[in-house]
């Protein structure tokens, strides 16, 4: 048996928590990251640790994740960042799992998934592509697909999001990048609303956009490795620092 061991400081993370909040407006949402067993620092106590300090959200990476939270009575919205399988998505749906979605076919599984367990607005949020180019419909196709699950009986639009490429980068080149992804995104957010669909909770900041742009924290923001007591990447204390945010983080 190896004698090796990982002593975790929830305090540090409920510390990180409230430095995290006390830069965002008081009607901002938190959408905790706990993917990944919280970053290798166990999903369970992270995750009832950030309900305490408030998270309205926690942002998960596979069904399984979700399902673990469930059985340890975590209530709060769960947001699936990754792709269900098509085995995957009953379970999801069961277990009151938030998805993205990106197209009509994929709405359509959830809308078959959702009226087989009898839900009634069971929230998806759509995810927008606006340059990251992992996941996520194109920044004109949002408008049809907030019309496609309106027509749905089971679902409702609970939000709409996507995700920044640069944003922990520092040089022109990124920070010029981050703005076109933020605008690409506000135009799809503003083609719902300009419907006169209620796009739900617009989110789109990480880490690194929370901290540094904030602008960008609109109805929600998703912390991930700073909740943990560690600065992205480029996007140091002493960078902050020169930008007026006094902002530090300890090491969970």
């Amino acid at each position: 048996m190896r004698c090796t061991k990982a002593i975790i400081h929830i305090d540090y993370l409920k510390q990180n928590i409230s430095n995290i909040k006390a830069l965002l407006k008081p009607e901002t949402k938190m959408c905790i990251a706990v993917k990944a067993n919280a970053y290798g620092h166990g999903i369970v106590e992270c995750a009832k640790a950030a309900v305490e300090c408030g998270a309205s959200f926690l942002a998960i990476a596979a069904v399984e994740e979700g399902i673990q939270l469930r059985q340890e009575g975590i209530t709060v919205p769960l947001l699936l960042l990754s792709l269900c399988s098509p085995e995957e998505i009953q379970e999801a749906v069961d277990n009151d799992i938030t998805p993205l979605v990106f197209d009509k076919d994929y709405i359509d599984s959830f809308d078959k998934a959702a009226s087989s367990a009898g839900k009634k607005d069971y929230a998806v949020h759509i995810t927008v592509d606006t340059g990251m180019g992992r996941v996520g419909c194109r920044p004109e196709e949002a408008l049809s697909l907030a019309k496609k699950i309106n027509s749905t009986k089971p679902l409702k639009l609970g939000g709409i999001q996507t995700h920044f490429a640069a944003s922990d980068g520092t040089s022109q080149k990124a920070v010029e990048y981050t703005e076109k992804q933020f605008n690409r995104f506000m135009t799809a957010v503003n083609s719902i609303k300009d419907a006169g669909i209620d796009p739900g909770i617009c989110h789109c900041a990480n880490s690194a956009a929370a901290i540094s742009l904030p602008k960008t924290q609109l109805d929600m923001v998703r912390p991930g490795i700073i909740v943990y007591g560690y600065y992205p990447d480029e996007i140091t204390r002493e960078f902050l620092k020169s930008k007026g945010i006094d902002f530090e983080l300890k090491p969970v």
